[in-house]
């Protein structure tokens, strides 16, 4: 019986050791996690029992959290070691984000990303020029000869209709938003997968891929 105490203290001991010196690491697919909130808070905006201004103002959140994930999803490339000299590369008036995936495809195959980026650009124009920085915006002036409109306006490369204030801003803006992001990314997937995939984690190469975004499209309405 004492043996077997003995023995028993010996285990439980190594066991508390064990656990005391253990170490625990969570990791969380961020980017996965704002797509999932985009697609979430675009359903959001199509419910029949809510008005037209709460659906543009859940409109409005999937456009900025696209941003967002796009720029999550670029750094997680470049923290893992792909295109980490993009800051050599960086241009006036393009976002970083598209810098970056320029950088990583030129580090993997040594020539430029043949992709159009205006879209993508488009996005960044909206967080940077409207929300952020707002350029755009819409006022009422008099100059004496009574109340007129004064409109200043941002330009867009591809979203050539899209309007210059956050608040205006719809549904239909918001669609047209995922439905860029989701095709740019599935081409940049297809490109990564032609060759050299592996120098590229495979977790990260199946995060390039934007599965949130090409489950939504099937439910996406037509506009």
């Amino acid at each position: 019986m004492a043996v077997y105490k003995k023995h028993l203290e010996e285990k439980i001991g190594l066991a508390i050791g064990m656990k005391v010196g253990m170490k625990a690491v969570y990791s969380e697919a961020t980017f996965k996690r704002i797509a999932e909130d985009a697609v979430f808070f675009r359903r959001k905006a199509a419910e029949k029992d809510i008005d037209g201004a709460e659906s543009k103002r859940y409109s409005r959140i999937v456009i900025l959290l696209m941003a967002f994930y796009l720029e999550s999803l670029a750094n997680l490339f470049v923290d893992a070691g792909l295109g980490k000299d993009w800051e050599k590369e960086k241009e006036k008036g393009c976002a970083d984000v598209i810098v970056k995936l320029r950088a990583i495809h030129k580090q993997l195959y040594g020539v430029e990303l043949a992709l159009d980026t205006d879209g993508i650009q488009d996005v960044f124009s909206i967080r940077n020029r409207v929300i952020a920085h707002p350029a755009g915006r819409s006022k009422e002036c008099t100059n004496g000869n009574g109340w007129k409109r004064e409109d200043r306006v941002v330009s867009y490369k591809k979203f050539t209709d899209f309007p210059s204030t956050y608040s205006r801003f719809t549904p239909s803006h918001a669609d047209r938003v995922l439905e860029e992001v989701k095709d740019f990314l599935a081409r940049f997937h297809d490109l990564l997968l032609k060759d050299k995939t592996d120098k590229i984690p495979k977790d990260i190469l199946n995060a390039c891929r934007p599965g949130e975004l090409l489950e939504w499209s099937k439910e996406a309405p037509k506009h």
